[in-house]
């Protein structure tokens, strides 16, 4: 996490497309094959109207986009869903995540939320722990038949 030259922004209607392909890349990188990703890519894919009426952020490091995260309010009070965080795969292990993460967090308390909820990718459920969220169960993967994926939350405390 040496590097200096970083921005996190809200991302670009323009952006989608690079947002997509960097998800796909992403979750290759866990040695997914062809088929697996592509019945995945609906659920990959960043479209304009997401970054229009979700939240989308994303890092840059010398105006190179590594990395982003989605997320939006859902159905209760206070309580936000986070979507998708993806890091280049060449950059995974780097502190990048952790420096979206940090984003995050600072958004949640921004907006006054009680909890952060993850529906993960398996791989992706290590780091989500070690930034604070504690599994609360399972759930089937809309995208492929019979695949199981953790649920994490974290709770925060709203300053008063």
């Amino acid at each position: 996490m040496g590097e200096k030259n970083f921005e996190i922004r809200y991302a670009k209607l323009t952006e989608s497309e690079i947002l997509t392909s960097l998800s796909i890349r992403s979750i290759s990188h866990w040695g997914y094959d062809d088929p697996f990703t592509e019945a995945c890519s609906t659920g990959l894919s960043i479209t304009p109207a997401k970054i229009e009426n979700g939240i989308v952020r994303v890092l840059l490091i010398k105006n190179r986009l590594l990395g982003y995260y989605e997320f939006n309010k859902i159905n209760f009070p206070d309580v936000y869903e986070l979507y998708s965080m993806f890091v280049e795969p060449d950059e995974i292990g780097k502190g990048l995540g952790k420096r979206l993460w940090i984003d995050l967090e600072r958004q949640m308390v921004e907006r006054a939320a009680t909890m952060l909820v993850v529906r993960s990718e398996p791989h992706a459920a290590g780091f989500y722990k070690s930034m604070g969220m504690n599994q609360i169960g399972e759930y089937k993967s809309p995208s492929i038949k019979g695949r199981i994926l953790p649920i994490l939350e974290k709770t925060f405390e709203i300053a008063k």
